[in-house]
């Protein structure tokens, strides 16, 4: 059993009587009551609905369709699309230059909401809703929406900035990389100059670099600490916020989380994250 399978039964447990709880779990091998124990539940029964065929799709950025549909015929992508968000059909149908949307009756629209959902997760994989969730600070990135993460991926990346900057004594560097940051950014930078982060860091190399070039930089450096940060965290949360992220950057990400993060690497990069969500 996945982890996610031991968090949905202490929830259904918890609606119990401690005794009959008790006496069921009994039922149970020595070895499955042991993982009962390490994986709790932070909710009381479960809602059937919050596991519908579409849970999963609303929550995954366009990009993750793109390979699936594209297998298809345009009077097959019609149907697919007519099952989806509409802000996500729309960007769909720009991609696969593909205007038609059938209209659907609600077997075939739930049958076409679980291939789409098979085709993210697989047949015999499942998913915790968010709302299930393993408690954690953290939690809070499953329902940010894009632009929300590239923001703090951005503002995450100040931090191995801040480092930087300390060392230069360039004025005309120095007035590159102002001009380089967004406003808010550089008001973040200001409040994290003098903090010191003992962790392991690597030098950035920010001399000749465009404008582009070193905002590319700045975000490899963003997401590899958020990778960090996510060190630990369940599986499932992190297949949230890699999915609310587009295909390019969630797979970039999904490679980038090392399990092997020292812990207080980890709580580093978590605090990061939370101090640049407020």
């Amino acid at each position: 059993m996945k982890s996610s399978s031991y968090i949905i039964l202490n929830a259904q447990l918890q609606t119990l009587s401690s005794d009959h709880a008790l006496h069921l779990r009994s039922f149970l091998p020595s070895e499955m009551q042991q993982e009962l124990n390490k994986h709790p539940s932070d909710v009381s029964g479960i809602s059937t609905d919050a596991f519908s065929d579409n849970f999963i799709i609303n929550y995954v950025h366009y990009s993750w369709f793109l390979p699936t549909l594209k297998m298809y015929e345009p009077n097959e992508i019609a149907l697919f699309l007519a099952v989806l968000p509409s802000q996500t059909r729309e960007h769909l149908s720009n991609h696969l230059k593909s205007k038609e949307v059938a209209d659907l009756k609600t077997p075939a629209k739930s049958f076409l909401e679980l291939i789409l959902q098979v085709s993210l997760i697989g047949e015999e994989v499942t998913i915790l809703p968010p709302k299930y969730l393993p408690s954690s600070p953290l939690n809070i990135l499953a329902d940010l929406e894009k632009n929300d993460l590239i923001r703090l991926i951005s503002h995450l990346a100040l931090y191995d900035l801040a480092k930087e900057i300390k060392q230069i004594v360039d004025p005309e560097l120095l007035k590159q990389i102002d001009q380089a940051l967004q406003t808010s950014e550089k008001k973040y930078l200001k409040k994290i100059l003098k903090r010191e982060e003992n962790i392991p860091y690597q030098k950035m190399n920010l001399k000749g670099l465009s404008q582009e070039s070193f905002r590319n930089q700045l975000h490899k450096r963003g997401l590899a600490r958020l990778a960090a940060a996510l060190t630990g965290q369940h599986d499932d949360l992190i297949w949230y916020v890699t999915h609310r992220l587009d295909i390019g950057r969630g797979n970039a990400l999904m490679k980038a989380i090392d399990k092997k993060n020292p812990a207080h690497v980890v709580k580093v990069m978590v605090d990061s994250v939370m101090e640049a969500l407020k």
